[in-house]
């Protein structure tokens, strides 16, 4: 069959109307098969990305609603920070707090038969700084001892606690006590090394 306009003129107006909409069935078959379809899923991932973005966008506006909130804890947790560094001495004053220590033993009226800091143990941002202790004194004496100690700036734990009866000298019972007394060393070479990994 050899189609030629003057065919297709020449026939009637019905199969002209007919093939004239086939014609554009077929043109609105491959627009919907190669653009519209392809731009409906496109959309569809276009807007599922949109909804994400906006949920994203949400949680940051309640963040940045709450930014004020959260600057006046970090200030709040700062100064905090500085309060408990001041309670951690640095290697330098663990000297003079140890001689502090014993100072408040002796004004008490204990006679200190051993003070003997051992090595300190490594925790972290901080060290432990455990002394060996040995006094000999009167009940009161050692609790006042414990009360100044628990007044001091510095944190001071005693555990290990051991109490023997000694003779009674004078109409006097003097306790022999032995505890392990550990203050705590602010290790500033760790907290360094963490800014510099920062």
């Amino acid at each position: 069959m050899d189609l030629n306009i003057d065919a297709i003129l020449k026939l009637p107006a019905r199969q002209k109307a007919l093939g004239l909409g086939g014609i554009l069935v077929v043109i609105l078959l491959i627009y919907i098969y190669m653009g519209y379809l392809p731009q409906g899923r496109e959309l569809s991932r276009k807007r599922t990305q949109c909804d994400q973005l906006e949920a994203k966008l949400a949680e940051y506006r309640v963040i940045a609603d709450k930014l004020a909130i959260f600057e006046k804890e970090l200030e709040k947790l700062n100064q905090k920070l500085v309060e408990a560094l001041t309670k951690l001495p640095n290697k330098q004053e663990i000297p003079q707090l140890l001689v502090n220590i014993s100072n408040r033993g002796r004004e008490t009226g204990l006679d200190f038969e051993l003070f003997q800091p051992k090595g300190e143990v490594p925790k972290g941002f901080y060290a432990d700084v455990p002394v060996d202790v040995k006094v000999v004194g009167g009940y009161h004496d050692v609790a006042t001892f414990f009360d100044k100690l628990s007044r001091m700036d510095r944190i001071v734990n005693v555990t290990n606690l051991s109490i023997d009866a000694g003779k009674v000298v004078a109409g006097k019972l003097p306790l022999k006590i032995s505890f392990l007394l550990t203050t705590f060393r602010f290790i500033e070479e760790a907290t360094g090394a963490k800014t510099k990994k920062k």
